[in-house]
Order: C-alpha cells, then structure tokens, then sequence
C-alpha cells in the first residue's frame, strides 16, 4: 500500500477530520481490523528531521491519538486527557512510509485507563508506548 489517500479508502480506512494539531501533521487514518482498532499515518516531507527520517514528535501523537481514541471508544466517548505517555523508538520510519497504531486498554479504573500501542510499518515493529488517560 501506497499511503495515497485513495489507496487508504480502498482499503478500508476512513480518514479522521480535525481541524485543530492533528490536522496539521495528519490526516490520520482509522479503520477496525479483526475487531480491534487502528490508525495510520501516510508520512510524508514535512515528518522528516533533521536527519531526514520521520520526527519521533510526529511518532509519539500517533501514539497518543491511537490511544486516546480506544480509550474513548470503551468509555462512550467520555472526555479525558493524557496524564503520561511513555515511548519507545526500536526503528527508524522513512519519509513515505506509512505507519500503523494497534491500540489496546489494558486496565480500566473508575476515572483512569491504562493502555499500550505498537507502530508498524508493513511487518517491521517500529515503535510502542504505554499511556494513562484520566477520565473527565
């Protein structure tokens, strides 16, 4: 797969419309695979660091928009904000290359959720983190 916006579609996956931070690096991408949430991101020039690989920034609000977004799906949307999020780079992503966020709530409390997130691009593990999100 591409990364093409039109490649996304055909493959299932509907882009997220926001106007505010995430749609100034995004769009993200989400579809359901297997019943479990994703969301991807088509990387592109403006991702790149200074060394010309994909910024660990862009990398870490994939992450966290990832889990946030299962974290809301299991709670009725109910509102919450990130109170940590810790990252781990095992992998350089290339400009191009289009990464993938496979979310899951581990733990559920009555005002915190507690979950992890691997990033792929293709087969290759490139990335995980683990957040906690407070319930509002």
């Amino acid at each position: 797969m591409t990364g093409k916006g039109e490649d996304l579609a055909a493959a299932g996956w509907s882009r997220i419309e926001d106007d505010g931070f995430i749609g100034l690096i995004g769009p993200f991408w989400q579809r359901g695979q297997g019943g479990a949430l994703e969301l991807a991101l088509a990387t592109a020039e403006k991702h790149r660091n200074r060394s010309g690989i994909v910024q660990g920034g862009v990398i870490c609000a994939l992450a966290d928009r990832a889990l946030g977004t299962a974290s809301r799906d299991l709670t009725g949307n109910r509102p919450q904000v990130t109170i940590k999020l810790d990252m781990t780079f095992l992998d350089r992503i290339e400009v191009g290359e289009l990464i993938v966020a496979r979310p899951r709530i581990l733990r559920q409390s009555r005002s915190l959720n507690f979950g992890e997130v691997e990033l792929f691009v293709a087969d290759r593990f490139c990335a995980s983190a683990t957040g906690i999100f407070r319930l509002l």
